[in-house]
């Protein structure tokens, strides 16, 4: 017999047969057991258990089965003497082990849990065998993996602990009952049921000896040969417990990778795996999306053959975060920031892409309104200035232009002084002009509001607009007739009209032909709209009525295009620079707003808008109808003229 005796986990004393079965070279007395037990978990286990005597099944040493007892004796230091029984001569123990292990060696999972019960009920000629495992929410209670009745499977079930032999297999114990075992627990319905007299049960643990089911042999006749059924359930106990240890690992692991698959299909950020050469091995929707196609179609291709970041691809390193343009194999484009994070030396590298197109259009979009700001200011400071100085030159211009009046009444007859009045005269009225133009510029021109057609204001104008541009230059009208009606001042849209067209034909001066396309319509201005648009304090977003004018010029530069409205701005060599500065006073002062689209050597389209009223075309003959003279008592009123200059009396 091989014996050993140890007393506070100290190798006591032993014989030779125990050094040789576990070969150990260098045993001593003293020396600590779980030294020479290191490779023997289970053994250690049993060595921790130093309160009862037990017995178990052993094939951790070599191709043998080995029985243990460890017998607690009884002196006054709690020794624990180990007896080591070689089985592997009993031809019943070979031939039973033969037809398990042949029975199980190629399965897994389920098929193993059937083909265990199956072999085992065969090896031990027992009618019913069954492996369960704990049940994850019921402590109390038994799931199993598979029972064998006879000569088949039933369906699993949940079997409860609670009055059964299973309650002390749970709590570790090997439980043996080899006659009238349904009579000794009459609350266990099952063993009544399949009407069960012999009974044995061990419990499976896992390699920290944690419980985690129990494997159990029944029959309807009472157990004959308990030392083979011992064995064998000791034997395999082992190889289920780490079957069923496998199984709860691989359920933990795939809950975890749905739990995280969860995270990266439902996350706004574009997640890709690639290997160490770059060839993605995983996108979720959202990267597939950013690249332009679906994740099935980007797998095994490379990232950056995929999506084109331009020179930006050098500066995407590892724990940095990049901002840049990226094209996908669609050609669109989107604004990302890249993460880029080494997974392992060998696994290759994760990288995150969040799409950052919303928050890049919304800083240029800020960036764009407070430029528009900043000019808004601008033009509205210079028509304050404007308005300021015409206001007053006007004060002063006004007896002056009074006094050559009364000087050209008191010359009589002599024809050089007239002269030199009529041309001072003449001068003073060109100055008006220019100060009527500066006070519409900023705004406090006077105008007199009333319902009109653009497109039949333009008709009406049609001959003078003619005569005003060369004739080499054509024109061509796209006027909707059935046109919203504006209220407007018929005066000042004339001037707007005018200043367009001798504008675009200037801007063709250096072309020997070309075309001027004048159009007319309705356009109803969102939010979206207005960052494209110049205009006053505040533009009130619905529908409009547009004035389109556009040519086939040199087009304008950006640089340009930004001064465009300011007073005395202009790049011709000669002009004042307020044509466009009045179109833009006007416009401000009918609360309407410009669109400019112009591309160097392609020509420039402006675009007014006005608000148009609720009234449409038939309101505007209502005046047609009228007699002369309701007409005239329409127009009849009071004139109020204010004289701010005190040598000047009328």
């Amino acid at each position: 017999q091989r014996q050993m005796c140890i007393r506070d986990r100290r190798v006591v004393d032993f014989n030779q047969a125990v050094a040789k079965l576990f070969d150990f070279e260098n045993i001593a007395v003293g020396q600590k057991a779980h030294e020479l037990f290191e490779a023997h978990p289970k053994l250690m286990r049993l060595l921790e258990r130093q309160q009862e005597s037990t017995e178990l099944i052993y094939t951790g040493v070599g191709d043998r089965v080995h029985r243990i007892n460890s017998e607690l004796l009884n002196d006054k230091n709690h020794s624990l003497l180990l007896t080591i029984h070689d089985l592997s001569a009993d031809s019943k123990i070979q031939d039973a082990l033969r037809l398990v292990v042949e029975g199980t060696s190629h399965d897994v999972g389920e098929d193993f849990y059937r083909s265990l019960t199956r072999s085992l009920s065969l090896a031990l000629n027992a009618r019913f065998a069954m492996v369960g495992i704990l049940h994850p929410d019921d402590a109390n209670s038994i799931e199993t993996l598979a029972f064998w009745n006879a000569n088949s499977y039933l369906e699993n079930f949940t079997y409860s602990t609670g009055g059964s032999p299973l309650e002390g297999i749970v709590q570790g114990k090997t439980s043996f009952y080899p006659d009238d075992v349904a009579a000794l627990f009459p609350k266990d319905k099952c063993l009544a049921e399949l009407n069960v007299q012999g009974y044995l049960g061990t419990p499976l643990s896992n390699h920290s000896g944690d419980i985690l089911g129990v494997l159990v042999v029944m029959d309807d006749k009472p157990f004959e040969n308990t030392e083979l059924g011992k064995s064998l359930l000791e034997i395999f106990a082992d190889r289920a417990a780490a079957e069923i240890e496998r199984r709860t690992n691989e359920q933990r692991i795939a809950a975890s990778e749905l739990n995280y698959r969860r995270i990266v299909e439902t996350t706004e950020d574009g997640v890709c795996v690639t290997d160490a050469d770059g060839f993605i091995e995983f996108t979720n929707q959202q990267m597939a999306k950013l690249i332009g196609g679906d994740q099935q179609s980007v797998h095994n291709k490379k990232l950056w053959g995929l999506l084109d970041v331009a020179d930006s691809e050098s500066r995407i390193t590892e724990n940095s975060r990049v901002e840049c343009e990226i094209t996908n194999i669609n050609g669109r484009k989107y604004w990302v920031r890249i993460a880029k994070q080494m997974i392992n030396e060998t696994s290759g590298l994760l990288y995150l892409f969040s799409d950052v197109s919303d928050e890049k259009r919304l800083e240029e979009s800020n960036q764009r309104i407070e430029q528009q700001l900043h000019h808004a200011q601008k033009l509205e400071s210079l028509g304050v200035l404007a308005g300021g100085v015409a206001h007053d030159f006007n004060n002063l211009l006004m007896p002056i232009l009074g006094y050559l009046d009364l000087i050209k009444q008191k010359v009589g007859d002599d024809v050089v002084v007239s002269d030199y009045v009529n041309r001072i005269q003449h001068a003073g009225g060109k100055l008006a002009d220019l100060c009527n133009q500066m006070l519409t510029y900023a705004g406090k021109g006077h105008f007199i509001e009333t319902d009109i057609n653009v497109s039949r204001q333009i008709e009406d104008m049609q001959q003078l607009m003619r005569a005003s541009v060369p004739h080499s230059f054509s024109i061509e009208y796209r006027l909707e007739p059935e046109l919203a009606l504006i209220r407007a001042d018929a005066t000042q849209l004339n001037q707007i009209i005018m200043n367009l067209l001798i504008n675009a034909a200037e801007a063709m001066s250096e072309k020997s032909s070309g075309k001027i396309v004048i159009a007319t319509g309705e356009e109803v201005i969102g939010a979206e709209a207005i960052e494209s648009l110049h205009y006053g304090d505040q533009l009130t977003l619905g529908e409009y009525v547009f004035l389109d004018v556009g040519d086939e010029g040199i087009g304008l530069k950006d640089e340009d295009a930004a001064r465009l409205f300011e007073p005395f701005y202009t790049t011709k060599f000669t002009g004042r620079g307020l044509g466009m500065a009045v179109v833009y006073g006007i416009v401000r002062s009918h609360r309407g707003a410009i669109r400019i689209v112009s591309n160097p050597g392609s020509g420039t389209r402006i675009r007014v808008l006005f608000p148009k009223t609720e009234t449409r075309i038939e309101h505007e003959n209502i005046l047609a109808d009228m007699s002369l003279s309701e007409r005239k008592g329409a127009s009849l009123g009071k004139v109020l003229v204010a004289v701010s200059y005190t040598h000047l009396t009328l």
